[in-house]
């Protein structure tokens, strides 16, 4: 009897250790799989899809990436705690997720490639001491025009008013910030007015040409004028230059009266767990040859020196790229408005709903 239950405890010891062996390598190998995935969040074409493929294959990650409308969707994604990796968005955005305290602080000694930045960069950036994100492009919005069906194009946001010349093939950014900033360049205000009245004033020219059939659009404007569907589009001259290189009859243009300077930047939501995986994509992102082929992508200015430095001589003397000194000049970048935010969207939702402010 005592020789049944000694062989009964043994083979009951021999069970739990099998099966604690068991678990204990499927939850190493489900940590190890996690600690190699990190979601991604962006907008449509904002890095290199091979510099993407080469940053999974360096470190065996599993990259996630969600391709989201807008830079406004990317905001809400982060306040509803969806995002939790890596967001590629706009300055003002990052600025605005920062002052709310939804951004992480950044490890600094494990993104030992910032070494490569240029500090001229971060004049006008609203993070110069990288706490909480990393800028690694810069464009300029602007209007995209068929040259062969509009023969009289003024560089100007006047020219949004003069909808019937292009038979009503126009849009604009199906973005907040982007939209009611034309109309407050159009009518001579600072693109970060916190003004009531200069805002209903922007939110009446908005109206006006909505009415004039003019549309909004985010992911289709540059599909829609490569096919000479729309024939006048706001865009950044990085987007409006691929659009060039497949036809031929677009030209880009920045508005006399000065526009809106964007930097697109990386960040960490604050409640992301793969701190590290998040850490080495931005490092990666800044090394030399990968920050110069992104440049060559994107057809935008980058903060990093190393990589500006292998960009040919017709990349530094494009103009589409790097706009003269007295159109900078009357240029603005986009900054996060704070507690006056609530006018903005106030506007924004007025505005694509169809009812009045």
């Amino acid at each position: 009897m005592k020789t049944k239950h000694l062989l009964l405890l043994i083979l009951t010891s021999l069970v739990t250790l099998l099966v604690l062996f068991i678990l204990h390598g499927w939850t190493k190998q489900r940590l190890s799989r996690t600690q190699n995935e990190i979601q991604l969040l962006t907008v449509k074409n904002r890095l290199s899809p091979d510099m993407l493929e080469a940053f999974s294959r360096k470190y065996n990650c599993k990259l996630n990436v969600q391709t989201m409308y807008s830079d406004d969707e990317i905001y809400e994604a982060v306040k509803s705690g969806k995002a939790c990796g890596i967001i590629i968005t706009e300055a003002h955005i990052a600025e605005r997720l920062a002052n709310e305290g939804e951004l992480a602080r950044l490890r600094h000694n494990s993104l030992y490639n910032l070494k490569n930045s240029d500090p001229l960069f971060l004049i006008n950036y609203f993070d110069t001491s990288y706490t909480h994100s990393v800028p690694y492009a810069r464009s300029y919005s602007g209007l995209t025009f068929n040259y062969r069906k509009i023969k009289s194009f003024k560089a100007s946001w006047t020219m949004l008013d003069k909808i019937e010349q292009f038979e009503f093939r126009m849009a604009m950014e199906d973005d907040m910030r982007l939209a009611i900033g034309a109309a407050l360049k159009y009518l001579g205000y600072s693109i970060n007015t916190v003004d009531e009245n200069q805002l209903n004033q922007a939110f009446a020219v908005l109206k006006r040409w909505k009415y004039l059939s003019m549309r909004f659009e985010s992911s289709e404007r540059s599909r829609l004028i490569i096919s000479n569907q729309l024939w006048n589009i706001q865009s950044d001259n990085r987007e409006a230059m691929i659009a060039m290189q497949k036809n031929s009859d677009l030209l880009f243009v920045i508005p006399e009266e000065g526009t809106m300077i964007l930097t697109l930047c990386m960040a960490i939501p604050e409640h992301t767990k793969n701190l590290v995986m998040a850490h080495k994509f931005i490092n990666f992102f800044n090394k030399p040859h990968v920050a110069e082929k992104n440049m060559r992508f994107l057809h935008c200015q980058s903060p990093n020196m190393e990589a500006s430095k292998l960009m040919p001589l017709d990349f530094h003397n494009n103009s589409l790229i790097f706009p003269p000194p007295d159109t900078l000049a009357k240029s603005e970048v986009l900054r996060d408005v704070g507690k006056y935010s609530f006018r903005y969207e106030k506007i924004w939702i007025a505005l694509k709903s169809g009812k009045d402010e």
